[in-house]
């Protein structure tokens, strides 16, 4: 172990209390963490007193990079998207219409491609479709996420590059 190696004291938890502690500080609030995966939590200055259960992107993670990409392939699979950002994307990844589900199913890690349509779609965050898209995946976030705490009393804050490549959209 590192402690007995070099005689360092080590602390282990959570990104959440990370979070938590880096945005609210000994503040209670809401703290919010938008990234790959996401996840919410009250914390009252000093620890967490209650979570909501991100669920995995399987179940859950509203408002992460994996949703988002997860939400677009299904336009995309579905003749759903936009004629021009659908175009750029067989183009980007290089697959046609007829691989796009094989190959997502066939993947080792789905959840680190779709991680990576969503870097494709901050590529064109100025796309009407792009901004539509991720508004609805911060809204599903926030109500399911977020609602369930006391909200409306108390600050809440976000982290993450979700949080932060699409600042404009969040705030």
């Amino acid at each position: 172990s590192l402690i007995s190696q070099f005689k360092a004291h080590v602390m282990v938890d959570s990104t959440l209390l990370a979070a938590s502690r880096g945005i609210l500080h000994e503040e209670q609030g809401i703290a919010c963490v938008l990234g790959n995966h996401s996840g919410s939590c009250h914390y009252d200055g000093t620890k967490i007193t209650e979570k909501v259960l991100s669920g995995g992107y399987l179940l859950g993670d509203e408002g992460s990079s994996i949703v988002l990409g997860r939400m677009f392939l299904s336009d995309v699979v579905k003749s759903m998207g936009p004629a021009d950002l659908t175009v750029d994307f067989y183009e980007h990844f290089s697959v046609s219409p007829n691989k796009l589900q094989d190959m997502v199913y066939e993947l080792k890690e789905p959840d680190l491609f779709m991680a990576d349509v969503a870097i494709f779609l901050k590529e064109h965050k100025e796309h009407q479709y792009v901004k539509d898209l991720v508004m609805r995946n911060f809204k599903s976030f926030f109500v399911r996420c977020v609602m369930q705490y006391d909200y409306k009393n108390l600050p809440i804050c976000a982290v993450g590059h979700m949080a932060h490549d699409f600042k404009d959209i969040l705030e």
